[in-house]
């Protein structure tokens, strides 16, 4: 069982105790749960509460996963890629799996996969690549029976050259969900086709200022001017956002010293603006916000370390927090009022392999997922 304790930076003096639940005879008697009780200071605000981690069998290795409502029934699910196709773990809402439906792929192999509603028929698609390779398809799920099932395979149109990643945003003003392809020769919007569901539309141009060594991080709303930018990380650190209007503009320089994809953005602080975070050798930097640009605020973050971060309200408080590789990062009021947010609270976690949060029992709350080779763990929070 992963085992989840707490830290402190400097500035903290209070005592909170956390238990991780195990076994009554590896426990101690103060613990409300059966297992022992880390004792450290934060704080500044309530940390989520998980239950025990759970693990259930893929059956094969998994290497990327998304949640969504994937098979019709009741209860959010996940789809993990598994190399020749994707396997779907049927959820019940109540934070258990099973082993739901295998979808093989037959025109590319599935290393990467990310879901949404690309046809707009009410049920979640999925898009798969194969990882460093040239192709990617689109598998739609059959909306008309229950448990559902899938379509066939719609290749999307290349050429692809050795393909990094792939989000999901809404570029051209449809409401159809479209995607933005980052490969070794650079980054193209491909948006969807209205009068074709399930079918992209590759655009003329790949999006300026993008090589072919930089690593997509987000797609969204990001600059506070409307439209839909996308963000990249260079080789040398430089984080760069091409803005969207509908079109995709020369990507400029907005951050530096990036270390691998610790990029997220979100709301930081107290204004309505989003804010950027970048994980630096010396810890995580601040980039508040507003009129179209970002300001760096000086002090670092200690505890923001690892290649990559996920912006999430994880403890239900309104603010957003820090999801990193191997902690959660709590989001504590300014020091002063406007002031960018205070991250002096840390929760170390055992989160090997590729993890994400997300609400898969439906009370708001987001849960941990995680892929450990052949196996989904997740812990559901209270």
């Amino acid at each position: 069982m992963a085992l989840l304790a707490v830290g402190c930076l400097p500035g903290c003096d209070k005592l909170l105790g956390i238990g991780d639940p195990k076994p009554a005879d590896q426990g101690d008697a103060r613990s409300d749960d059966g297992g022992p009780t880390i004792d450290s200071s934060p704080p500044c605000v309530t940390a989520a509460a998980f239950k025990p981690e759970e693990s259930f069998a893929i059956g094969a290795t998994g290497t990327a996963l998304v949640v969504a409502q994937l098979d019709r029934m009741p209860g959010r699910d996940v789809a993990i890629a598994v190399g020749d196709g994707v396997q779907i773990m049927s959820g019940n809402a109540a934070g258990t799996f099973s082993r739901g439906m295998k979808i093989t792929t037959t025109t590319t192999a599935a290393d990467g996969l990310v879901s949404d509603d690309f046809d707009i028929d009410g049920d979640a698609d999925l898009v798969v690549w194969d990882e460093g390779g040239a192709t990617m398809t689109a598998i739609r799920q059959n909306s008309t029976v229950t448990p559902s099932t899938y379509l066939a395979e719609q290749p999307l149109t290349g050429p692809f050259a050795g393909i990094q990643g792939t989000l999901v945003g809404f570029i051209d003003g449809a409401l159809v969900p479209d995607l933005v392809v980052k490969d070794a020769a650079g980054a193209v919007a491909y948006t969807a086709r209205l009068g074709t569901p399930g079918t992209f539309g590759r655009e003329p141009s790949l999006i300026p200022g993008v090589g072919g060594g930089e690593a997509l991080v987000a797609l969204g709303q990001l600059d506070g001017q409307g439209g839909t930018d996308a963000a990249f990380v260079a080789v040398g650190g430089d984080v760069k956002i091409a803005a969207n209007a509908p079109a995709f503009s020369m990507a400029a320089t907005v951050a530096s010293e990036a270390r691998d994809r610790c990029v997220g953005f979100g709301k930081l602080d107290e204004d309505a603006a989003i804010d950027m975070i970048v994980g630096t050798a010396a810890g995580g930097v601040i980039y508040r916000g507003g009129a179209g640009g970002f300001s760096k605020v000086s002090d670092n973050i200690a505890s923001v370390s690892g290649p990559t971060v996920q912006v999430i309200d994880v403890n239900s408080d309104g603010k957003d927090d820090l999801v990193l590789a191997n902690r959660i990062v709590y989001q504590c009021a300014p020091a002063a009022a406007g002031g960018p947010g205070v991250f002096s609270q840390f929760e170390d976690l055992d989160a090997t392999g590729p993890a994400l949060m997300a609400d898969i029992t439906g009370d708001g709350k987001p849960d941990l997922l995680r892929i450990a080779g052949t196996e989904l763990k997740v812990r559901v929070q209270q």
